[in-house]
């Protein structure tokens, strides 16, 4: 389990570590475009939604529902204290372009679906994977902190 998550937003790049500061997981990532920057922030974890529903940011005020071939969300969020529409999440546009500069999203930290699926296990624990738009809330805190 994680007690700590760090995203690097000038390198894209997420640590995880566990309670005695060791560093157990990272991943590349993608993050906010410059009309869209991700902010800097020192937060922790709410929740964890398992295929959720998405809302979208702009457009149209219609949800996608979970498993959607266009729901943004992918296989999973998580939602941070005071942080409004900015979550991490999986998504399909990803998971073939983490070679660059990925500065690609509205804000959100994004992840391939392999890789969010890790974090949420780290996070979390287990977690049954069949069932959809599961809020899940974490048995502790993890502290999150977004860096440039």
């Amino acid at each position: 389990m994680i007690d700590l998550i760090v995203i690097i937003l000038s390198t894209q790049m997420l640590f995880a570590y566990d309670s005695a500061g060791a560093q157990v997981f990272q991943v590349p990532v993608a993050v906010g475009q410059a009309h869209h920057s991700t902010p800097v922030a020192d937060t922790y974890i709410e929740q964890v939604v398992v295929f959720p529903w998405w809302h979208p940011t702009f457009g149209s005020k219609e949800g996608i529902p979970p498993r959607h071939k266009e729901n943004a969300m992918g296989v999973a969020k998580v939602m941070m204290k005071d942080m409004g529409n900015i979550r991490i999440h999986s998504a399909d546009q990803i998971s073939t372009s983490l070679n660059g500069p990925r500065y690609m999203s509205s804000g959100c930290v994004r992840l391939r679906h392999e890789d969010m699926i890790e974090l949420v296990h780290r996070i979390q624990g287990e977690v049954d994977w069949s069932k959809t738009d599961q809020w899940l809330t974490p048995n502790r805190r993890v502290r999150v902190k977004i860096r440039d």
